[in-house]
């Protein structure tokens, strides 16, 4: 099968299920909508299916594609649509930023489609297109519109489409104005700042707002769309440039490190939860560039694996907790994989198996100022996180922890997340079933008078060969990690007791055995220490599960003891 194929056929099995979940009900407040079955509710952007439900009809001809894509559009405009002529992001949340969003997948169904469409449907989607993006004009221009950069970078798309669609040179301003806007907002690694407030603040270790679910899935995608649509050949190699620098936290098997971003917990090991997916604008750069086509294909390799029941699920592991795919994650990246499937150059993905992604490359490499470093040495890559931007209080994900660590052979082994799950959108995140508290998987140390390192904001970072040091500048601790082919060796050294906790990504399914001396995981990895350790579970022998990243995990706790080196080894058997 080829790859085109392969593409078309993961976004029409998406768009299918969903459409299971469609509603025909006389009620016109109900009629057309679609009732997410992890969230129980109908997400107000599910009307993004315009564009992929009508590549769908123009491909299979069957004319139900294009009813359903007609029905979810008149669902949106009875009961999301404002009257300043924008769109809000759901029935119980007024955000109005996402029009742009759904703007766009009503231009690109327009602009790529509006010769097959009935003349009623095309004037009626035309009009609607127009409507909103008239409205985003003056709303994305109002000093009330304080947004993350993300926001500015749909702008700017959403504007050079609108040019490109009705040749007005009103948008054309605009579009550019965004695009220089954020073209100043790059740090001194490449990396897009402003995923958070202030946009432009740095923090006290002079660190910036970035976030990587966000950025990869898509700032730098719509950058690239803009670009395209204005056919400017100097943006399209900054923005080129600018991906390959954000590939510093792509990870072999296609998993984004958003391990210390400051929107961390919308993370999923695929990208974020809302956004359309990196392949929407990388597509058009993936020519220029062995390496993005290599990033393209490994995110949608990744994106199969975590597709059951035809729906894309939050993780590589959600599915074996037992938890329910949000549909959210498949008709936002149905967009995304629309645009691959349209505009790829098959002979882009050709001869990739020797194609090294940056991350792959050994070395260490630091960012944030200093405050962030990954690692890649032999079979292992890692993160250490230091960075003191806390997006939410409680939430920190920092604290000098391990916050990634990768093996070629096992995948993820460490995953961060916040210390506190903080769902900041209620209607777009989805929540644990069961009503589960979730447990933090930083790896972390806490004592009994309450300190916990993960939020503790004052660790700084050296390194030196294949060693990262964090040391506390308020409390008497450190922690160094040491890297070689097939080992990652952790120091733990305190001047107070405590205990160290490691949470050990591990799925139901996987084979674990553990004795008093060491844990081994499914017989490719062993973790050992010269101290004594528990092994937790959530309950029996199931594990615990964290809907940030999507992993399954063990939590195992060290005793530190005051003035004694704790060592914790994790080897490739």
């Amino acid at each position: 099968m080829s790859f085109r194929k392969e593409i078309l056929d993961l976004m029409k099995d998406w768009c299918d299920r969903i459409l299971e979940f469609k509603i025909s009900h006389s009620s016109p407040y109900i009629d057309g909508s679609i009732l997410c079955p992890a969230c129980t509710v109908v997400h107000g952007r599910i009307a993004d299916l315009v564009f992929p439900l009508t590549l769908l009809y123009n491909e299979t001809k069957e004319k139900g594609y294009l009813e359903a894509a007609e029905s979810t559009v008149e669902w949106a405009d009875r009961n999301v649509s404002s009257e300043d002529g924008l769109t809000v992001n759901d029935r119980g949340n007024l955000w109005k930023g996402t029009a742009a969003f759904y703007a766009m997948a009503l231009g690109e169904a327009l602009h790529r489609f509006g010769n097959i469409l009935p003349f009623a449907t095309k004037s009626r989607w035309e009009g609607l297109f127009l409507r909103i993006t008239d409205a985003c004009l003056e709303y994305f221009d109002s000093p009330s519109f304080s947004p993350n950069i993300n926001y500015r970078a749909g702008a700017a798309a959403l504007f050079a489409l609108a040019y490109v669609y009705t040749g007005q040179k009103r948008y054309l301003e605009k579009a550019n104005k965004w695009e220089l806007y954020c073209r100043q907002h790059f740090d001194a690694n490449g990396l897009f700042y402003g995923e958070g407030k202030p946009i432009d603040g740095t923090t006290e270790k002079g660190a910036h707002c970035i976030d990587m679910g966000y950025n990869v899935e898509e700032s730098i995608p719509l950058l690239i769309i803009h670009s395209k649509y204005l056919s400017d050949e100097e943006k399209l190699g900054f923005y080129t440039a600018r991906a390959i620098d954000h590939l510093e936290f792509m990870l072999a098997d296609g998993g984004i490190d958003n391990s210390f971003g400051t929107r961390h917990n919308k993370w999923t090991y695929w990208g974020s939860r809302t956004s359309d997916g990196l392949c929407e604008g990388f597509v058009y750069v993936a020519g220029k560039d062995k390496r993005i086509a290599k990033a393209i294909v490994e995110n949608f390799r990744l994106l199969k694996r975590c597709t059951h029941d035809k729906l894309l699920f939050p993780g590589l592991m959600a599915k074996s907790a037992g938890e329910v795919a949000c549909l959210h994650h498949a008709f936002t990246h149905a967009k995304a994989l629309a645009t691959l499937y349209l505009d790829m150059n098959e002979e882009d993905y050709l001869d990739l198996d020797q194609i090294k992604l940056p991350r792959e490359v050994e070395g260490i490499r630091t960012f944030q100022n200093g405050s962030l470093c990954t690692v890649t040495k032999g079979s292992f890559t890692a993160t250490v996180n230091a960075c003191d931007f806390v997006s939410y209080q409680d939430a920190e994900n920092g604290g000098g922890a391990l916050s990634l660590l990768w093996n070629k052979r096992y995948g993820a082994v460490l995953a961060s997340t916040t210390y506190r799950f903080v769902a900041t959108e209620l209607l777009n995140m989805q929540y644990q079933r069961g009503g589960v508290l979730y447990e933090c998987m930083t790896p972390r140390f806490e004592d009994e008078n309450g300190y916990v390192s993960v939020k503790d904001l004052s660790f700084t970072l050296s390194n030196d060969d294949f060693s990262v040091t964090a040391v506390s500048r308020r409390y008497p601790i450190s922690f160094g990690y040491t890297f070689e082919d097939d080992k990652v060796t952790l120091r733990i050294n305190s001047e107070k007791d405590g205990y160290y906790i490691l949470p050990v990504v591990s799925a139901t399914a996987d084979k674990v055995s553990v004795n008093e001396s060491e844990v081994v995981l499914r017989d490719i990895l062993s973790v050992r220490s010269n101290t004594k350790f528990d092994a937790r579970y959530r309950h029996g022998s199931v594990p615990f599960f964290h809907t940030v990243g999507g992993f399954e995990y063990i939590q195992l706790l060290f005793k530190v003891e005051k003035n004694k080196e704790t060592v914790i080894t994790v080897s490739e058997m």
